[in-house]
């Protein structure tokens, strides 16, 4: 028996709901193997020393294969959706969408989560900002990924991430959202290839493009452009540029 449209698309959202919290969880899980590693703690005498090192990595190794099934049955979804496009009348969630409400809920979970006590976070995002016309699964997911990317770039040195937003009227009216911080930049081997998805799930000291790949596939897929500029020892700042409502 076939599924209907409604199912097809709840099964695509229950796959996106799942893995923010699986990001998260796993991004928690690569630091502290990180920090294991590099650091070589002192344990108990009666404690394996290998213990945690081999209980992370089965947890990572676990959230990485929870993550490629997700993966699946969102490729599974959407192909289902190309084969059946669903009615105009159903309510898609791509339309105004509050790049300041967006923001705030994806910051108030990595908060809860630990993943940015060691960093400054400074918001400008003006009240009056228009709204995007994205689909807000997306904006979610690459919110989570330059934040992440941020906070693990800082994640020794701690710093500060600035996150501005402004109307950019010309060439055509968008809302460009900037992601500056003071890690440590990125590589300069590195530059010319961190939107390939090789380097996209890698956690590194300096925080090298975690998700970079992901970010702008769905950027573009949403009409919008990215852009960024690093140097050494300064920072790297991240640009979006994202279309807004007709009319706004």
């Amino acid at each position: 028996m076939g599924t209907t449209k409604g199912e097809e698309r709840h099964i695509y959202h229950l796959s996106t709901d799942v893995k923010m919290p699986l990001r998260i969880a796993k991004n928690i899980l690569e630091i502290h193997l990180h920090e294991l590693n590099s650091h070589n703690q002192t344990l108990n005498k009666d404690f394996p020393k290998e213990f945690p090192l081999r209980t992370i990595s089965i947890l990572r190794k676990s959230a990485q294969e929870i993550g490629k099934v997700l993966n699946v049955i969102r490729k599974i979804s959407s192909s289902m959706e190309e084969l059946n496009p669903p009615d105009p009348v159903i309510v898609s969630d791509t339309g105004d969408i509050s790049v300041k409400e967006v923001l705030a809920d994806v910051i108030k979970s990595l908060k809860e989560d630990a993943c940015l006590d060691h960093i400054m976070l400074v918001e400008c995002i003006p009240s009056d900002l228009p709204n995007v016309c994205v689909n807000r699964t997306d904006l979610e997911e690459i919110f989570y990924n330059l934040i992440m990317n941020a906070a693990q770039a800082m994640l020794y040195t701690g710093g500060q991430l600035r996150i501005d937003a402004a109307l950019q009227a010309k060439p055509k009216p968008a809302v460009e959202i900037s992601f500056q911080d003071t890690g440590g930049g990125i590589p300069e081997d590195a530059i010319s290839y961190i939107f390939e998805s090789p380097h996209g799930d890698s956690v590194t000291q300096t925080g090298t493009g975690t998700g970079l790949n992901i970010v702008k596939q769905l950027v573009e897929s949403n009409a919008g452009e990215i852009s960024f500029r690093s140097y050494a020892d300064v920072g790297t700042t991240i640009n979006l540029f994202l279309p807004v409502k007709s009319g706004s």
